[in-house]
């Protein structure tokens, strides 16, 4: 099992690279267009489409590792029973997965009918189809995250830092205060 979630860890981080390279080719898109526009009065043709073909590799390639790293931004209100916080997830793993479907069948219609964007005709299809890979790579560390909360909740670990996004009841404050006077004695 170990070895599955770490080929997953490798696949998930690789896919992130190609995230980052695609913020990477946005920002080029996005300095050319400045470019041509102050110096030659004129804008680069397609560069809006560039950037929001290439925006949806930068959302969907890096959704699952960062859901795998836990790297969400959460917000903690209420402080709710694991059982709880497992249905919530399990309603999103639904919920998800019925996304993917209705996704998979907008790309396969996009792909039968063609069409694109208006200036460079780029397909709308593949960036459909990455979408539903990059919802379907969120859940799959959704899964993952899930049976590891369960394992550590099984043998006793405290995961309360695990379930609400790192709160377990210290703040940075607390910490940095506690270490600070460990070095004073």
């Amino acid at each position: 099992m170990n070895r599955i979630i770490s080929g997953y860890e490798v696949f998930a981080k690789f896919l992130a690279i190609l995230s980052a390279v695609a913020i990477c080719v946005m920002m080029m898109v996005t300095v050319v267009d400045i470019f041509m526009r102050a110096v030659l009065n004129d804008s680069l043709t397609g560069g809006t489409e560039i950037i929001s073909m290439t925006m949806v590799c930068v959302v969907y390639f890096g959704v699952g590792y960062t859901t795998f790293k836990r790297g969400m931004i959460t917000v903690d209100i209420l402080k709710v029973p694991f059982v709880v916080v497992m249905i919530c997830n399990i309603l999103s793993l639904i919920t998800g997965s019925v996304l993917i479907m209705a996704l998979l069948q907008q790309a396969h219609v996009a792909l039968v009918r063609g069409g694109g964007t208006l200036r460079l005709h780029i397909p709308n299809w593949p960036f459909m189809y990455i979408t539903a890979f990059g919802f379907a790579m969120m859940l799959l560390s959704l899964i993952i995250l899930m049976i590891e909360d369960v394992k550590n909740k099984k043998l006793g670990i405290n995961i309360g830092s695990v379930v609400d996004g790192g709160n377990d009841g210290f703040s940075e404050f607390d910490i940095v205060e506690e270490l600070n006077s460990e070095e004073g004695e």
